[in-house]
């Protein structure tokens, strides 16, 4: 199986099974953000992410800074004002 169908048979099941979890957990009104680690590990034809997921390497930092900054972002819109 080639990279790009393996990707997206990894992409339908994430879908399937996150959507369950969220269900089941009463989450899916609660935001989310989706971030994937490794990318650094991808290929040059890696498969294309979602839209507004956040692309992250553990190992280089890379992309880090862009997912605390809509952590940040998001915490700062769900907060009270006084």
């Amino acid at each position: 199986m080639d990279d790009l169908k393996l990707a997206r048979l990894a992409g339908e099941a994430f879908s399937f099974i996150t959507g369950l979890d969220l269900a089941y957990l009463d989450l899916e009104r609660k935001p989310t953000l989706l971030a994937f680690n490794k990318i650094d590990a991808r290929g040059p034809e890696g498969a294309a992410l979602p839209a507004g997921a956040f692309p992250i390497s553990a190992r280089s930092g890379a992309g880090l800074e862009a997912l605390r900054e809509a952590i940040v972002q998001r915490l700062d819109a769900l907060a009270p004002v006084p």
